[in-house]
């Protein structure tokens, strides 16, 4: 068996090589080379660099080597050992969910992250725990509440509870019919597309028509002409910021009252997607300029005057942190709870939850000294919890 080593190369080097052999061994000689290099492992000689490969090439790390590419990038084990930062990778959880953390943090001038240890990251990874499952409770209070509003505003309006469905579902083909037209289609493509197109009640009654969905007793009686009532229980975050969206359009009963959830609503959703599937939050939250980066959002004028009111904060400086995705669109949340959730008792419970939260924040602030940038940020934040007023 031929053994040789080679740095990593492409299929037509390898093929190249594999021609250029002599034949002194013969034909099987021959043969048993081409098929080694059929097989071989493209390796480096520098174990180090052959990680480096396989990391920017997306290959599988066993955890000993996640431990030693993190290395690489500069993060420690000082507080937590490699044999305990193993065992968290294997039993507690897996490389991205605590690795994503270190996007807080600056790099040195050899592209090495500095004064990152890995406890700080596990440290974050639980935090962001918390942060998560308190605000998908937020989420859903303001969810509820805001679709009990549509309700009470429908009920007390001339509404009949079907006429706005009809409504809507008008509104809604056209809506995308004029996002079709923005894409430069053909007119074929566009009817043939608008063929296809299903209305609001049709998909949600297409989605509960099993017997094992627990709304289907909800739709099954009034399947052939349900009522806005049904449709609203059923309708999802997303779908609920269409409906806001056309209520508010089309000026319907107080519609006023709609205005800051048809603004912010869809701006709270990242959060709380991120929070129902357990994605990360608080990565990448110090990182400034991302709404340069992004064509589609633009920093909220509510989002800004409720930041410059809670935090005492100028509006030129206002301005920086809310650049950045994370921290816009957190306090959109805070602030659509804050208006929209009026029960003294839910309000009062989530006071005591985001002022534990602020508590496990700080359990570890040493951790961060060496951190000025991420401090700022979670000061913001902790700001903006502590100003929570229990009576709205």
């Amino acid at each position: 068996m031929v053994n040789i080593f080679l740095k990593r190369a492409s299929k037509e080097d390898l093929l190249k090589f594999k021609q250029s052999l002599s034949p002194i061994k013969g034909l099987e000689a021959k043969d048993e080379v081409a098929a080694t290099v059929e097989q071989l492992p493209i390796v480096s000689k520098d174990p180090v660099i052959s990680l480096v490969e396989k990391a920017k090439l997306k290959e599988k790390l066993s955890v000993e080597e996640q431990i030693e590419y993190l290395k690489f990038k500069g993060i420690t084990f000082n507080s937590y050992n490699e044999s305990l930062a193993k065992g968290i990778l294997t039993d507690r959880t897996y490389y991205y969910k605590v690795t994503a953390f270190r996007k807080n943090f600056n790099k040195d001038k050899d592209n090495k992250y500095t004064n990152v240890d890995f406890s700080i990251l596990n440290d974050l990874a639980t935090i962001d725990m918390h942060f998560r499952y308190l605000f998908l409770k937020l989420s859903l209070d303001i969810e509820h509440n805001i679709k009990s509003l549509i309700i009470r505003l429908i009920t007390e309006s001339d509404e009949d509870g079907f006429r706005i469905i009809d409504e809507y579902k008008l509104f809604e083909l056209e809506s995308y019919r004029q996002k079709l037209i923005k894409k430069e289609l053909s007119l074929e493509e566009i009817e043939n597309k608008l063929k296809k197109y299903e209305t609001i009640d049709k998909k949600l009654l297409e989605a509960y028509k099993s017997q094992r969905d627990y709304s289907y007793d909800l739709i099954v009686k009034r399947k052939k002409k349900p009522s806005i009532w049904v449709l609203i229980e059923l309708m999802s975050y997303g779908q609920l910021c269409f409906f806001i969206n056309f209520y508010v359009q089309k000026k319907k009963y107080k519609y006023k009252e709609l205005k800051l959830a048809n603004s912010l609503l869809f701006d709270s959703k990242n959060i709380r997607d991120s929070s129902a599937h357990s994605r990360p939050i608080i990565f990448n939250i110090v990182g400034p300029n991302q709404f340069l980066l992004s064509n589609e959002k633009r920093i909220k004028l509510q989002v800004r005057n409720f930041l410059i009111q809670n935090c005492n904060m100028s509006d030129s400086i206002t301005n920086i942190p809310l650049r950045n995705l994370k921290i816009h669109d957190i306090t959109a949340l805070l602030y659509l709870h804050d208006y929209y959730v009026k029960g003294r008792i839910s309000r009062i419970e989530r006071k005591k939850e985001l002022v534990s939260l602020i508590k496990r924040c700080r359990l570890k602030k040493s951790y961060y000294e060496e951190h000025p940038e991420f401090g700022e940020v979670m000061y913001i934040l902790f700001k903006l919890i502590r100003n929570y007023k229990v009576k709205p």
